[in-house]
This record gives structure tokens, C-alpha cells and sequence, in this order.
């Protein structure tokens, strides 16, 4: 028999109905908090070893160690070493760009927000030890390689304030033009950080003049 209606398990609410999700977060919450709390751990293990030792390769027994935690919570949560370091350098990331962006926040110019950005940067990158970027810094080349994704994610997030103040200097016409030249800023002082880190030394006074020589430079092909 033919009709124009499907039968009534056809009707039905499928299992991604809302009162079904509702059921399953419920069921899920506390787990789901247990999982985020040992991640968190795992993480500001692996990040203190780091800045502790200077190794971007602390042993999977030492995390575990310092966290308090098994093996079976390390590999439930994170599929390898490698996943676990690329959550420490996004968390290392975030709180990069947090400190960056509260020195700019109250910065309305555009051409001063990119001269702020360059030392808010520096000064971060160069002297907050305890967030376990200076050594993941250094060998960010690795970690391109292996998950490249992830960091032009993370590189992008740092930059966006560059971009951005490009933005506002010469429109959203622009835009990818704005984060070429935004990336060329940010791998100058990229570099220069990563030189200072590698050689245990602040990034002198000269190099930064001479970084924001550079970046006006940049700056002014907003007429080209």
C-alpha cells in the first residue's frame, strides 16, 4: 500500500532531539568536569616542567608524576605527548594574546596600537616564564611540522590585533593584503624574541627601535 506519509518510527524525534541532549549532558555533566579537571592538570604539569627545565620534551612519567594522575587519564584525554604540548602552547597562546590585548585596549589609534603591539609582545613573550611559552617558543618549527593547523590557528589569534589595526588604517578592502603585511610584523619580533630567548638575554633597546622602524615601514604602504 502507497502513502504520501512515512510510518510512525519515521516521525518519531530523532536522538539528537533536544530533550534527548538535555538527557545526555545530564548524564555526562559530572564526567564531563572530571575529564576538563584532570586535562587542566595534565596541562599545568607538562607547562611547569617546561619552565622548570627548559625542555619543550618533558617525559610522559615525569607529567604524570608531577600531576598526580595515570597513564590511563593521560591517554584517555590526550592521543599523545605531542597533543598534550600543543595544549599547553594553545593555553600559553590564549594567555599571550590576553596580555597583549588588555595593553591595547584602551589604545583607540591605529598606528600607535601596532607600535604597542610589538612591545606588548616582547615583554610578554620574553618575561612571563610561568605560562611555559618561551621554551614551546623555541621550537615552534617543530610543532608547525607536525600539526600545522593548530599553529597557523594560534599564530593567527596573536596576530589579529595587528591585523586588525591594518584594518583600521586602510579598510576592510584590504584584508588579506592587511595580514600579509600584519605576519611580516609579527615574524620580526617573532624572531627577535626567539633570538633573545635562545641566547638567556632581554631583547636589547636597539633591536626593538629597530623593529618599529620596520613596522613603520610596513605601515606606510598603506599609500601603495
Amino acid at each position: 500500500m502507497t502513502t504520501t506519509e512515512g510510518s510512525a518510527a519515521e516521525n518519531e524525534p530523532g536522538p539528537g532531539g533536544t530533550l534527548a541532549t538535555a538527557a545526555v549532558d545530564r548524564l555526562l555533566g559530572p564526567q564531563r568536569e572530571e575529564y576538563l579537571h584532570d586535562a587542566q592538570r595534565l596541562i599545568a604539569a607538562c607547562r611547569d616542567l617546561i619552565t622548570e627545565t627548559g625542555s619543550v620534551d618533558p617525559p610522559v612519567s615525569a607529567i604524570l608524576k608531577r600531576a598526580g594522575l595515570g597513564s590511563r587519564a593521560f591517554y584517555r584525554l590526550f592521543p599523545s605527548k605531542h597533543d598534550l604540548l600543543m595544549a599547553v602552547l594553545e593555553a600559553g597562546t590564549e594567555a599571550l594574546q590576553a596580555g597583549v590585548r588588555s595593553r591595547l585596549a584602551a589604545v583607540p589609534d591605529p598606528t600607535t596600537r601596532i607600535h604597542l603591539w610589538i612591545d606588548a609582545f616582547i615583554d610578554h613573550a620574553t618575561s612571563t616564564p610561568a605560562d611555559g611559552t618561551a621554551s614551546l617558543i623555541l621550537d615552534a618549527p617543530r610543532f608547525s611540522a607536525i600539526f600545522p593547523d593548530t599553529s597557523e590557528t594560534l599564530e593567527r589569534r596573536i596576530i589579529a590585533p595587528l591585523r586588525e589595526a591594518l584594518d583600521g588604517l586602510r579598510g576592510d578592502q584590504e584584508t588579506e593584503a592587511n595580514l600579509a603585511d600584519a605576519t611580516v610584523v609579527y615574524d620580526m619580533a617573532a624572531s627577535a624574541v626567539v633570538r633573545a630567548l635562545a641566547r638567556r638575554r632581554p631583547v636589547s633597546e636597539p633591536v626593538r627601535a629597530h623593529l618599529h622602524a620596520c613596522a613603520a615601514r610596513v605601515i606606510e604602504g598603506v599609500d601603495r
